[in-house]
């Protein structure tokens, strides 16, 4: 729970417009997706103790954000406004 709603705040309306970092790696790729593994390295998640499998596992029914069929990217499920 506390992983998910962690993953759907950094990728959320309110947070993208001041994170110029994770706002940098959703413009490098086409489609938005950015590598599970650099999020695992967030300091709230890292102090967590998130591992991958855990985002996925977390994330499954989110409404905000989705993880790729690899399990190896995250992304948000709508466009950044």
């Amino acid at each position: 729970e506390q992983i998910r709603e962690q993953l759907e705040f950094y990728f959320s309306d309110s947070n993208l417009p001041r994170d110029t970092f994770l706002m940098n790696k959703i413009s490098e790729d086409p489609q938005g997706w950015v590598s599970l593994g650099l999020i695992a390295k967030f300091k709230r998640l890292s102090m967590m103790g998130a591992t991958t499998s855990m985002m996925i596992d977390s994330v499954r029914d989110s409404k905000t954000v989705e993880v790729n069929a690899e399990g190896t990217m995250i992304r948000r499920t709508s466009p950044i406004p």
